[in-house]
């Protein structure tokens, strides 16, 4: 079900951890096109907004973006102008693109399904794939169904303190604007991961 040309890889990390972890990869990982999949639209936006305080201008696909819009991000994506989207999983149904050579689950999928859909989005036409799927105390919980799915089990890395450390913000950032979330706004931090046990407070700037 899953091509034996991706490499398949999870880290452990708390919640207030994943930006750090993401902005590492962004950085130091080898990628022609990389897709990031979260589970909701409030969350990705939250994001991209994130991301853009360290330079990285991401484009976001949800599935109420007009199609005008939608299609332009698409064919930036596919001519390699842009290198990176985020998407959930319904938005990112009309993406077919050869050439992405990362996923990263910046949210493990509540389906195990859509596992496997996400990450057969590389690794297509004989190239070699790899994802990357961080599980934090929330995660962690999807892992199991996965593993039932794939008939084999995950190791989870740990990163290491350089990965976990936050870059300077960027002087001159352009900022997208930051979504409201109902419930009392974006949270900061977490609670520590219970994946492994551990209660982390490593993030650092």
């Amino acid at each position: 079900m899953v091509s034996d040309n991706i490499e398949q890889t999870f880290y452990s990390v708390s919640r207030d951890e994943k930006l750090a972890l993401m902005l590492y990869l962004l950085s130091h990982e080898p990628y022609d096109r990389m897709l990031i999949f979260g589970n909701r639209k409030d969350v990705n936006l939250k994001l991209q907004y994130d991301l853009a305080r360290y330079g990285y201008e991401v484009p976001v696909l949800s599935g109420d973006i007009a199609q005008e819009k939608r299609i332009k991000i698409l064919e930036r994506f596919r001519r390699g102008e842009t290198k990176v989207v985020i998407a959930t999983d319904v938005a990112a149904r009309g993406i077919h693109v050869d050439d992405v050579s990362l996923v990263i689950n910046y949210d493990l999928p509540e389906r195990s399904e859509d596992y496997i859909h996400r990450i057969g989005r590389t690794g297509r036409a004989g190239h070699q794939g790899k994802s990357v799927s961080f599980l934090c105390e929330y995660g962690a919980y999807y892992l199991p169904a996965i593993e039932e799915l794939l008939h084999r089990q995950f190791p989870s890395a740990l990163p290491t303190e350089e990965m976990l450390t936050l870059p300077p913000e960027s002087p001159c950032a352009h900022m997208p604007s930051l979504p409201e979330r109902r419930g009392g706004g974006f949270r900061r931090g977490g609670a520590g991961s219970r994946f492994g046990g551990r209660s982390r407070g490593r993030v650092r700037r």
